[in-house]
């Protein structure tokens, strides 16, 4: 994140670097980059972190939060946004809102891991955000690329094909690319990024609260769980390689002018996330934890955290 930061900075400082970057890059088809290369190696990173043994454990869980919980929060960011932006006078498609609510639904658990072992959390609920984190990434791939088919109008929604991409995606695993030089930010795209962020936290709450409030009838959870999954749902670089991967022209050549508001407004909110969220976890957790009087498990020493 420092480093995209930096990149956007220089862009600012040193206007001939951002020219000859948009030259180079413009001549990149991020979509084919991204959604047939480099996505595999950031969807494999977090099987990286999963032990497949306490997986089996969690999986109904997991899959329940994993994929009626990104369809849940897709729907209810998209709908959202598109209410907001609105409210904002800024004119974009309805689906280009729902595709803002796929790309942001998947969470990035690599931070938020490494404060849970560290404050000694229970392994269930580490097992829960890295389980989840593995799988929504999929679920939100597959509708992230069927929600861009019907908005570019390249094919219908085809359910069977989405399904084999699925497999394809949650096995194959995933990195992403330099395009962060030439976002273009203004007033306004910034504004819409802050406030989109406690939209995609809301929606977040809901689609994790509903389900889990349904399972505890049946299943034992960590006290706390619900806001601990809440606030650890980071966001991170699949939600923006997903942005990046957006076609900047439709097959007839159209100019997609959503593009652009989409791509700023993810990279706010993956920011604001990694920097608020990333920052707060752990004293919540601690505090979540000593509340519940949950005994923690050994924890690591700083070195090794």
């Amino acid at each position: 994140m420092t480093t995209s930061l930096v990149m956007v900075a220089i862009g600012e400082l040193f206007p001939e670097v951002e020219a000859e970057a948009k030259e180079h890059l413009h001549g990149i088809d991020f979509n084919k980059t991204l959604m047939q290369g480099m996505l595999g190696f950031l969807l494999f990173a977090a099987a990286l972190h999963v032990n497949l043994a306490d997986l089996k454990k969690q999986r109904v869980v997991i899959g329940v939060l994993a994929t009626g919980g990104v369809l849940m929060s897709t729907v209810l960011v998209g709908g959202m946004t598109y209410a907001l932006m609105t409210l904002m006078g800024v004119h974009i498609r309805p689906v280009y809102c729902l595709l803002f609510g796929a790309l942001i639904s998947p969470t990035d658990p690599i931070a938020v891991l490494g404060v849970l072992k560290h404050v000694g959390a229970p392994k269930e609920l580490e097992m829960k955000i890295a389980g989840e984190s593995l799988f929504n990434d999929g679920v939100a791939v597959v509708a992230f690329i069927g929600l861009l088919e019907i908005a570019s109008g390249t094919s219908g929604l085809d359910l069977q094909r989405l399904s084999l991409l699925f497999v394809q995606e949650a096995i194959g695993g995933v990195l992403y690319g330099l395009e962060l030089l030439i976002i273009a930010f203004d007033a306004q795209s910034l504004l819409a990024g802050l406030l989109a962020f406690p939209v995609v936290l809301l929606a977040r709450f809901i689609a994790v609260a509903l389900p889990v409030s349904l399972m505890k009838r049946r299943r034992v959870f960590t006290p706390g769980a619900i806001r601990i999954l809440t606030w650890g749902g980071l966001r991170g670089g699949v939600s923006v390689a997903l942005a990046l991967s957006i076609p900047g022209k439709l097959a007839d050549g159209t100019l997609v002018l959503e593009r652009e508001m989409v791509l700023a407004i993810t990279y706010v909110v993956v920011v604001v996330s990694i920097v608020v969220q990333g920052l707060t976890i752990g004293p919540l957790l601690r505090r979540t934890l000593a509340a519940a009087a949950v005994e923690p498990e050994e924890p690591l020493p700083v070195e090794a955290a």
